[in-house]
């Protein structure tokens, strides 16, 4: 990296660390929590407005964090913008996405709600980040949602956040659905447990949405398995479990 191009990076660091606060503490960290706010839902077509991560030990104490307002080089839609209130005008002179994130970093894990939408837009292998919506599905299978604030009221998590769809506010509450997920996985690899299939219990879509999988005629469960591209890795799974039993 250029000297001068270094300098106006630490110059970035130093903005955000003062205008968020950067939390600290004698524990060491082990997870960093990170979340993304965008243009739109597509890591190909869309862009990244705002990054933030939370680095937490694995009692859940927050050692550190970060937020950056980003430019992300075209238009923010409305559609997004009713989101997370992020406006063209509020990203017109920050920073490009690269020269804020560091990457992956060394030492710690990774960790999203919805760990593939956040890792397709970092430009990492979904499997590299511990999912916590995923874990959360295995944890506390029969609640009846698994989005970020849901489960920040539904399990009572103790997080100050005022701003849902921000990006720091995000992390903050996935920071403490972690460390809760942490304790009910004590002695369990959280990352490899995030990424074992989840059991599908009803069709999410098509003609038979809302059937049992289990009630679904079997010459349908394997035509489906032949030709549907987009089953998703859990449903596939579900499905060829089906097939496999007696």
């Amino acid at each position: 990296m250029a000297k001068a191009k270094q300098k106006s990076l630490e110059a970035i660091w130093s903005s955000s660390a003062a205008r968020v606060g950067q939390s600290s503490g004698s524990a060491e960290a082990a997870y960093r929590v990170v979340d993304v706010e965008t243009t739109g839902f597509s890591p190909t077509a869309d862009r990244v407005v705002e990054v933030a991560w939370v680095d937490i030990a694995p009692s859940g104490e927050v050692v550190n964090r970060q937020d950056y307002l980003v430019n992300p080089g075209m238009p923010i839609p409305p559609a997004a913008s009713a989101v997370h209130h992020i406006t063209d005008d509020m990203v017109a002179s920050a920073p490009a996405f690269a020269e804020v994130w560091p990457g992956a970093p060394e030492g710690l894990r990774l960790a999203a709600h919805n760990a593939e939408f956040d890792a397709a837009f970092l430009g990492l292998p979904k499997r590299m980040m511990i999912c916590t919506m995923r874990l959360a599905r295995k944890l506390w299978p029969d609640l009846e949602g698994y989005g970020n604030q849901f489960l920040r009221y539904r399990l009572r998590l103790n997080v100050q956040s005022e701003r849902p769809h921000r990006a720091l506010d995000d992390a903050l509450v996935t920071a403490a659905l972690l460390a809760k997920e942490l304790q009910e996985c004590s002695g369990e690899d959280v990352l490899e447990l995030a990424w074992k299939p989840v059991p599908v219990r009803r069709w999410p879509f098509g003609k038979h949405k809302g059937l049992a999988l289990e009630e679904t005629p079997r010459d349908y469960v394997e035509w489906a398995l032949r030709n549907l591209t987009d089953l998703g890795d859990d449903l596939r799974w579900s499905l060829e479990q089906i097939l496999a039993g007696p």
